[in-house]
């Protein structure tokens, strides 16, 4: 009872020991997965924090092939909007005859609408690595086939990964599914020298279950993580394992490990080899449906806006509820602050903050990591729509991250550079056509100075809000890759 007293402080306290963050991720990834249930489980909770940022998902040989697994992990990840995390795949090995591989090729994770090929596991590695100034966490759901074959690739030169975290429930030695899909590669790395801390079950000597009551606690939490991952288990051959007590935790161990490493022992094992176990198994479950829930970015001076109606506008009070469930938290919580520094509830602003959010949606990052550049122009009510921009992503004037384009013609669009990718978002047709519509008839109806037009386009801006979705009112486009600095400072552009 002590410890998990005093591991329920830590989940609640940990939060308040971050208020210096800068809103970018702490901890900067590539998962490598074989696509067991284990691992869908994993990559949900890694979706799920924002203090991760998926550099990009391969796929290894194991209970699926790298093409099975490929396709299940784009679904997922194009399901959340993260199209423009890049997926990849390795060498196909021999698959196993267990019970689970029918059950993990038969679940659906997600549909994929992205229409890029897979890259190979190898050299996605090596590009990401490469472009990523901070450190790089390499975390292995499945066998070491992929990391074997990029040290192999790359003997002692070229880009490394400065962690590697790997699930084995037999720790350092032989035994255990993710070591015996794949025995060879796992001997290579283990005695490679590469610096490598295996999560396991510990002095647990049964496997941790994954039990229906588990799930029944994700179908009640307000986040779209857990409810989708509830759904996904849900589904009649995975339940089943569940109810007879097949499903184990594991995999998402390592989740929990770079998250909330106070829940492990760790020991050296040789000089390369650090093994972590679980400290307080009872503990396992409360730790892993925490990780699945949905939360806004830290505030900076505010740690988080107030719940009760009461503190709202009487005709906003009566929406934010639906506000917060239909688009979540952090769109509410961005929303809100916009329309504060916008100065009164308007539409093109709720768009920019909708615009900005789809972008680091479709990246999977934080604020201040994107240049933008906005051809909103300057003339309202168009133009309010910089301001949302700016307060959804981070690139602010102050930053030097957001541009207005004013020469050319003044619209609901704008151009967002991550790394080496740029992508344009517009405002579908239909809606723009409709704002505009409704504007002109507010103006006609009202007088534009009139305190009962500002009214109607509060009245407006408050339907938008709730009603539009950030994943159904735009168009994204891939832009041809453009050195960031020249795209951003109006100069001629050139492909890289």
């Amino acid at each position: 009872m002590r410890i998990f007293i005093i591991s329920l402080v830590f989940f609640l306290v940990y939060p308040a020991l971050s208020f210096g963050h800068s809103g970018k991720a702490g901890h900067h990834v590539i998962i490598d997965t074989d696509g067991a249930l284990d691992d869908l489980r994993a990559i949900h909770m890694l979706l799920a924090s924002n203090d991760v940022e998926i550099l990009g998902v391969t796929c290894c040989s194991g209970i699926l092939s790298p093409e099975e697994a490929a396709v299940k992990v784009a679904g997922l990840l194009d399901h959340f909007g993260r199209h423009g995390i890049p997926v990849g795949k390795g060498r196909v090995g021999v698959l196993p005859d267990y019970p689970c591989r029918p059950v993990a090729a038969g679940l659906h994770w997600g549909k994929m609408t992205r229409q890029d090929e897979f890259s190979d596991a190898v050299v996605l590695w090596h590009q990401l690595i490469a472009e990523e100034a901070e450190e790089v966490t390499l975390i292995c759901l499945g066998p070491l086939s992929n990391l074997a074959d990029y040290l192999k690739g790359h003997p002692g030169q070229g880009e490394m990964p400065d962690r590697v975290l790997w699930f084995s429930s037999s720790g350092a030695g032989p035994g255990g599914t993710n070591w015996n899909l794949a025995m060879e590669d796992a001997e290579f790395v283990i005695h490679s020298g590469m610096p490598l801390e295996i999560i396991s079950n510990g002095e647990y000597q049964e496997p941790l279950p994954f039990s229906p009551q588990m799930i029944g606690r994700m179908d009640t939490m307000d986040s779209r993580y857990a409810s989708h991952l509830a759904d996904l288990m849900q589904e009649g051959a995975a339940m089943d394992l569940v109810e007879n007590n097949v499903t184990r935790i594991a995999d998402e161990l390592v989740v929990l490990y770079l998250l909330d490493s106070i829940m492990f022992n760790t020991e050296l094992t040789t000089k390369h080899v650090l093994l972590a176990s679980v400290k307080e198994p009872g503990m396992i479950s409360d730790a892993l449906c925490f990780r699945l829930q949905e939360k806004p970015l830290d505030g900076k001076v505010i740690r988080s806006l107030p719940e009760a109606a009461a503190y709202y506008v009487s005709d906003f009070a009566e929406v934010k509820d639906d506000i917060l469930r239909l688009h979540g938290p952090e769109e509410y919580r961005t929303g809100v602050l916009t329309q504060e520094l916008h100065g009164h509830l308007g539409v093109y602003a709720i768009i920019g903050t909708k615009m900005g959010i789809r972008a680091r949606e479709y990246f999977g990052i934080g604020v201040d990591d994107m240049h933008v550049v906005s051809y909103a122009g300057v003339r309202p009510p168009v133009s309010c729509m910089n301001d949302g921009l700016q307060v959804s992503t981070g690139a602010t004037l102050g930053h030097g991250l957001i541009r207005v384009d004013t020469a050319g013609i003044q619209r609901p669009e704008a151009e967002f550079t991550f790394r080496s990718q740029t992508i344009r978002i517009t405002l579908k047709v239909p809606f723009g056509e409709k704002l505009k519509h409704a504007i002109r008839e507010g103006v006609e109806q009202y007088g534009l100075e009139s305190e009962s037009y500002w009214n109607y386009i509060r009245g407006l801006a408050i339907e938008c809000w709730r009603d539009w979705s950030r994943s159904e009112i735009f168009e994204i486009t891939r832009v041809a890759a453009m050195v960031r600095s020249e795209r951003y400072s109006g100069e001629k552009t050139k492909p890289q």
